[in-house]
């Protein structure tokens, strides 16, 4: 009864239209009746629910106007199809054009907006900047070295100690290394460490202290807890789960209660705290609803909107995963975050490129996808060989390994296909390929489009890499 009373307005000619809709039956309507069922009370309520204007959410339906004379069109657009594995082809080609076309205009207006902000604010860059960073510390004193070396044999005996504990945490290690137990003498690390030389301790990736399942109590997570804040020494985290995954994560509260929560507004605030978190979703509003659900076909969009309307969250999820996100796949994946969630992507860069901030230590769930990015983004900053950028994100699959069938079991429940199960190496070519295209290089598209200047990535680099540290 709720659901026909949402759904019901003055747009809808007749019982039998009315009764259809609530049904999930096939709906063959008008696109006139379409976009008055846009401007409806039904529609005020589910912006309301999706947390969008409701502007917004009627352009996601005058997207897809369609001739009323053809009936096929018609059909092929509005059909409502309770198996969200039907899709048609031709509706998912024309899905995907769509994502294209929108993923190059927001990349073009993200890059005058960061423009625009670099010559509001370049009357206050002092050109010097760099050349004084490079030269405070161009020569490292004897004690300074011998404290990073001490830095770096803590933090391996802390990884050995880990390793002693495995099943605890997962998909962790430091950036800067593969894992010792590993031959680090690779082909792809020897050649990297021509280029620069990361210097171990000061950034980790890993997944979330729940990442276990079930399996993990309590006292194991005090247990991570204390090896990340006095073996290694971390003094901030950052999540970049989204808020639905955070309240799901049983830990949460214990999380807190050692790593407060900043907002990513305080970032200069670095000192307040000795172990402070940043909670930075990278799975966005603007992504979700301007990458993804604007130019879905309308079909998927009645579909998401009807579960919406009957608080279906599952559904919504599941939907959205099997009509919009499998097909676009994990590089497609990173194409949106890198597209729509661009000044979160700053802010962890520049959070990470913040000194007083060592060790940092970040993640999402099961630390490969959103946290293979991060990685991915930091390591060309500091001009690491891509070849190893590849294999280190490829590494993911060996560090979860043993809870690979939880990682599909899961993904299989929230309508993910097996193109989410793992980090193969295509998905990070393919993520470098995109970036190259659009700005030449990736250090230019971090610039131009994340907004992550030049002279930010110098920094970043100056910290974390020893030959850059040293060159004058």
């Amino acid at each position: 009864k709720e659901s026909e009373v949402m759904w019901s307005s003055p747009s809808l000619e007749s019982r039998k239209d009315r009764q259809k809709l609530n049904k999930g039956n096939n709906i063959n309507k008008s696109a006139d009746n379409l976009l008055r069922l846009s401007e409806s009370n039904a529609m005020v309520t589910v912006a309301k629910k999706l947390g969008v204007g409701e502007n917004l959410l009627k352009e996601a339906f005058e997207t897809d106007v369609v001739d009323d004379n053809d009936s096929s069109s018609t059909s092929a657009h509005l059909q409502v199809n309770n198996n969200v594995n039907n899709s048609n082809g031709v509706e998912r080609e024309d899905t995907m054009n769509r994502i294209e076309l929108e993923i190059d205009k927001a990349i073009s207006d993200q890059i005058n907006l960061n423009e625009s902000i670099r010559r509001q604010s370049i009357a206050h860059i002092d050109p010097n900047d760099i050349a004084k960073i490079r030269s405070s510390s161009h020569k490292q004193s004897h004690e300074e070295e011998e404290e990073e070396e001490h830095q770096q044999t803590k933090q391996i005996e802390g990884v050995l100690a880990l390793e002693e504990r495995r099943g605890l945490l997962y998909n962790f290690r430091d950036i800067a290394n593969s894992d010792p137990a590993n031959d680090s003498t690779s082909a792809a690390l020897r050649k990297n460490k021509k280029k620069a030389i990361l210097i171990k301790g000061k950034i980790y990736r890993t997944a979330a202290v729940c990442r276990g399942g079930p399996s993990i109590t309590d006292a194991n997570v005090r247990e991570i807890l204390s090896f990340l804040k006095d073996t290694i020494g971390v003094r901030t985290m950052i999540d970049f789960r989204s808020k639905d995954e955070k309240l799901d994560d049983p830990f949460e509260i214990l999380v807190e209660s050692h790593y407060r929560t900043l907002p990513p507004s305080d970032l200069d605030n670095v000192n307040s705290f000795s172990h402070k978190r940043y909670s930075i979703p990278l799975v966005n509003t603007s992504m979700k609803v301007k990458g993804l659900f604007l130019p879905c076909p309308a079909g998927t969009k009645i579909k998401m909107l009807k579960h919406v309307m009957n608080n279906q969250t599952a559904r919504i999820q599941h939907t959205f995963c099997s009509d919009v996100m499998n097909p676009l796949g994990l590089a497609g994946l990173n194409k949106m975050m890198l597209t729509y969630s661009a000044r979160e992507i700053a802010i962890v860069l520049r959070i990470c490129a913040n000194s007083n901030n060592y060790p940092i230590v970040y993640h999402c769930s099961s630390g490969k996808d959103r946290t293979g990015l991060i990685s991915a983004l930091i390591l060309a900053c500091c001009e690491v060989d891509e070849e190893w950028i590849v294999e280190s994100y490829q590494r993911s699959e060996v560090y979860l390994k043993s809870i690979e069938e939880l990682i599909i079991e899961e993904n299989r429940g929230k309508g993910m296909n097996e193109g989410f199960d793992f980090t193969p190496r295509s998905v990070m070519e393919e993520t470098l390929a995109f970036m190259k295209e659009k700005c030449g290089t990736v250090k230019d598209f971090i610039h131009q489009v994340i907004g992550f200047s030049f002279e930010e990535q110098e920094k970043l680099k100056h910290n974390l890499c020893r030959d850059a540290r040293r060159s004058g």
